[in-house]
Order: structure tokens, then C-alpha cells, then sequence
């Protein structure tokens, strides 16, 4: 099985110069996939218990279980503190990735040499699992990570994660995203450490976009996926469900309408939640559009088409209101100023006006 890292939409800056109200000025738009998102931490304790781990109880499988519970009062805590833990003390093996040198990544030896694939990532969140009384599956299966492009052909299965019963559901984890992500540098990949909380306990139809379990027993969504489907399945990013789209009405339109598409959409470094604002890509010229977001510590919001036109949109109380009719064709984004003290446009959606 060849391994791999996750994507998490290879990352992109760019510099376009614009003018706006009859004065010319350079503005930088970011695309937000560089930054990750920070919601509420409702976890901060759990959190702040497993990054703090003593290195005198990392040695062993038990003593570590012991030490990253000891303040857990639900399964869900205990599947946060070894997701954490995990993705701050295991480093993603480029070194196997590239050449195809794969080692022995069971549990013990991924936390006495601290480097792994997924493989090793799902192995030892497994055996912490059971050692923490967690009811805890490890999937090999299929996924769109680092290296995968639109009309990929799978031959083989390429990743590994995990599965929890939280409450009498299964719920997904995925530690080896979690760790960071991968660019390709001189031809190969070169993985980054940054924490990803995307990855940690999400339902089957949100997870069944990226990754898709080669037991066929292991996919609960309904109708169900198969391999065939899932490579022409429409690649929606992570961006979008963090907007708050529902993955679920998203997975079922998907089933009943051939063709249809999905913006763009990235992730901010503050929080941002989608109040109203079109699910698909495609809008209509002429026709008036209401969009309204939550984004309580951002700056100002503006639409720019394809002709450069700003508009702004309306902030009160940190949410950002605006009727809008899109008059020119082609592309429409959605940027966000997130501090004051920025000079730069984040990029957070793209839609295309017809």
C-alpha cells in the first residue's frame, strides 16, 4: 500500500493590481486555504493536558494512555487527547514517501522513532484507543489527499485512519492530516507541521468526500458509495462544511442532479460561519442575491467581479449583510479583510456569475 499525506489543497498566493472608487492601488488577495480555521476550542483543557505530556510517560503504550485520560470524563475526550497528542508528536515520514522505502510502522516503533505514514498515525491511535477502553476501528481505504487531481484512477488503497463509536455512532479521525499538510518541492513531497482540527470527529457524510473505506461494510452513507462513484465524485473542499454547509444535503443533491458544482471555498485563521449565501457555483446575472456571514473579529467583506467592481458588504455586530445582483459574467469572489491592521483581501469563496 502506498501511503500518502494530506493535500489540503495545495497552497497558492497571488498579487493582482485593481482600482476602485477612481484610484488605483496594488491589493494582495491570499487564497485562506494557507490559514487554518480557530473555532471556539470547546477542548482547550484536553488540549492543553496532551501537548503538556511529561516525556517520562511516553515511553510506553500504557503510561501514556494513563497520563493523556487522567483528566477525560467522556470517549469523546479521550479520542481528542490522542488525535492532539498524535498530531504534535508524530512526524509524517517523507523520507519513506519518497523513495518507497516503507518501514515497520505498528504502534510500538511509531512511538519509540516518532515518524510514521498513516499507516503508523492509525496503528498507534488504535492501540491508545484500547488501552483508554475506546471502542476503536483502524480503516485502510481510499483517499483524495496530497497528489490527487481531478479524474485520478485508484488502483490500490492509499490511506489509513480511524473510527470511534461516540455515543452509539461511528465517528472519523484521521491523525496523519491532523499533523499538517504536504507541498511538493523538487518533485517530492515535503510535509508541514501545522495542526489541523478539521480531520477530528466527523459524521460519514462529511468524511465521505475525501476519504472512502475499502470494507464496503464501513460505508454508512446512504445511497452508497462505491469506488467507481467516489473518483467522479465532485471535490468538495473542507472549506465548505467549515462555512457550514450541510455535508449531508450536499452528498444527497449530488445523487439526484448530474453535474452540478460547488464554490470554492477556504478557511480563514478566525471564526467564520455562513448564514446565507448560495450552495452552488453557478449564479444567475441580474438576479439579487442576499449573502450574510459571522465573522465577529473580521475587518470588512467585499465582493469583486470579474470587471474589478467592489462592493462591500454591511457590518453590524460582527455579521456582514449585502443584497446583491451580480451584473457582469464570469468569476465572483468573496474576500475578507480579517484585521485592521491588514492590508490584504482573504480569499473566501469563488463563484461564477452566467
Amino acid at each position: 500500500m502506498k501511503y500518502i499525506f494530506h493535500f489540503a489543497l495545495l497552497l497558492w498566493i497571488f498579487q493582482i493590481d485593481m482600482s476602485h472608487n477612481s484610484s488605483t492601488f496594488s491589493s494582495k488577495i491570499v487564497d485562506a486555504s494557507i490559514v487554518n480555521h480557530k473555532p471556539i476550542n470547546s477542548f482547550e483543557a484536553v488540549d492543553s493536558h496532551a501537548k503538556n505530556c511529561p516525556s517520562n510517560v511516553e515511553k510506553d503504550i500504557v503510561s501514556l494512555a494513563e497520563y493523556l485520560g487522567e483528566i477525560c470524563t467522556n470517549d469523546l475526550e479521550k479520542a481528542r487527547a490522542i488525535y492532539v497528542w498524535l498530531a504534535y508528536n508524530i512526524d509524517y515520514d517523507d523520507y519513506a514517501y519518497n523513495s518507497g522505502n516503507y518501514k515497520d510502522y505498528d504502534a510500538k516503533s511509531v512511538l519509540k522513532n516518532r515518524v510514521a505514514v498513516c499507516e503508523g498515525f492509525s496503528n498507534l491511535y488504535l492501540a491508545l484507543g484500547k488501552a483508554m477502553n475506546l471502542e476503536i476501528k483502524k480503516v485502510s481505504g481510499y483517499a483524495k489527499g496530497y497528489g490527487y487531481s481531478l479524474n485520478f484512477k485508484f488502483r490500490d488503497s492509499n490511506h489509513a485512519w480511524n473510527l470511534i463509536k461516540i455515543n452509539d455512532e461511528w465517528r472519523f479521525f484521521d491523525a496523519t492530516w491532523a499533523a499538517g499538510d504536504g507541498i511538493t518541492v523538487g518533485g517530492r513531497l515535503k510535509s508541514k507541521k501545522k495542526f489541523d482540527e478539521f480531520w477530528f470527529n466527523l459524521d460519514a457524510y462529511t468524511s465521505i468526500f475525501t476519504h472512502l473505506p475499502e470494507d464496503k461494510n464501513l460505508v454508512t452513507v446512504n445511497p452508497k458509495m462505491d469506488l467507481k462513484t467516489f473518483m467522479k465524485f465532485p471535490n468538495v473542499g473542507k472549506g465548505y462544511f467549515l462555512l457550514g454547509f450541510d455535508s449531508y444535503k450536499t452528498y444527497k443533491k449530488i445523487h439526484q442532479t448530474k453535474h452540478v458544482k460547488f464554490p470554492k471555498c477556504s478557511t480563514l485563521d478566525i471564526p467564520a460561519k455562513m448564514i446565507s449565501a448560495p450552495k452552488y457555483k453557478t449564479l444567475k446575472a441580474q438576479k439579487s442575491i442576499d449573502f450574510k456571514f459571522e465573522i465577529p473579529e473580521a475587518d470588512q467583506m467585499t465582493i469583486i467581479d470579474s470587471k474589478n467592481n467592489w462592493t462591500y458588504f454591511k457590518r453590524e455586530n460582527g455579521v456582514f449583510t449585502l443584497s446583491y445582483t451580480p451584473k457582469n459574467l464570469g468569476e465572483l469572489h468573496i474576500s475578507v479583510k480579517q484585521t485592521k491592521h491588514e492590508k490584504s483581501y482573504t480569499l473566501l469563496m469563488t463563484y461564477q456569475v452566467r
